[in-house]
């Protein structure tokens, strides 16, 4: 059994680990609301046709201790994408992102949290930039500080939809504008983030 002198301090320690929690999810969602504005895809969005062939090339293969995109699936008028965490040093409660590609020719669909978010309810709120429509600002997260881990793992999902026709569109992690945190709700840093090159051939 425990001493009463313990109480204390295990309190206090639970305490802590709650104000990191809610710190880190404040700090995810004020990166989020000051960046974006609430559209959810460019207006206007060109008419889709069938017969698109699609594939992504990333910027850097097997790239180590990075965030990168890697294209998961794929149809002649949609492209679906993960958020992947590839060999991350540190464990991970959340991401800020922003990628920036060509609104020509790509319309922001949705997000949704993967699999390396455990917990309740984790966030994954994306929209596109005010009055940029090819720049899009996505957060990843959990509240669960206990179920954070690092290594490998799919952080969230991004919707895309694809105008017809045949074009490259460079997708880019924009790594001056993207952050990882780690448990204690503080930014992660060494990481690298990687985009890539998105080809359609209709």
């Amino acid at each position: 059994a425990s001493s009463l002198g313990d109480r204390p301090m295990k309190h206090s320690l639970r305490s802590s680990l709650n104000r990191a929690a809610s710190a880190a999810a404040l700090l995810v969602t004020v990166v989020f609301a000051s960046a974006c504005s609430s559209a959810k895809g460019a207006p206007n969005a060109p008419e889709l046709a069938d017969g698109v062939n699609v594939s992504f090339t990333s910027q850097t293969e097997n790239a180590s201790n990075a965030v990168a995109l890697r294209l998961l699936d794929s149809s002649s008028q949609t492209a679906t994408f993960e958020v992947v965490l590839q060999n991350v040093s540190q464990p991970v409660t959340g991401a800020a992102l922003e990628l920036s590609f060509d609104p020509a020719t790509v319309r922001f669909d949705a997000a949704a949290a993967g699999s390396s978010l455990k917990g309740a309810n984790p966030v994954a709120k994306a929209a596109l930039a005010a009055r940029q429509p090819g720049k899009l600002v996505a957060v990843f997260s959990t509240r669960d500080l206990a179920q954070a881990q690092a290594g490998s793992g799919v952080l969230g999902t991004i919707f895309f939809q694809l105008h017809s026709g045949s074009y490259s569109n460079f997708i880019a992690l924009n790594a001056n504008a993207s952050t990882l945190f780690g448990v204690n709700g503080t930014q992660i840093s060494g990481e690298g983030f990687v985009g890539g090159t998105l080809n359609v051939r209709g």
